[in-house]
């Protein structure tokens, strides 16, 4: 998701160029590119990762089914939201292969 400088409210437009030092958006290309970028995709593969190996280093879960069964519980308990559990469960490999 690409953020625009001239997505900003008047007030938060003022913010940014005053803490960038510049007059203007077109000082710094901001009226042609995006001020920021969010990678929603990352952030969830960096969320779920964090999640997944605090479940093998704190829980001393290892397997595919304990650490599933421990995410579980966790959305019962309100602590993560179904949506990050259906991520890792969908992408599995890749927390598999990347996690410690």
């Amino acid at each position: 998701m690409d953020i625009y400088f001239y997505d900003l409210n008047e007030r938060a437009q003022e913010a940014v160029l005053q803490e960038a030092g510049i007059k203007s958006a077109e000082d710094a290309n901001w009226d042609v590119y995006p001020l920021a970028v969010i990678d929603f995709e990352n952030i969830r593969y960096e969320n779920a990762t964090e999640i997944v190996n605090e479940i093998r280093d704190w829980d001393n879960k290892t397997t595919k089914e304990e650490i599933l069964e421990e995410l579980k519980t966790r959305v019962e308990r309100r602590e993560i939201v179904q949506e990050l559990y259906d991520y890792i469960e969908e992408n599995w490999e890749c927390f598999e292969s990347s996690t410690r």
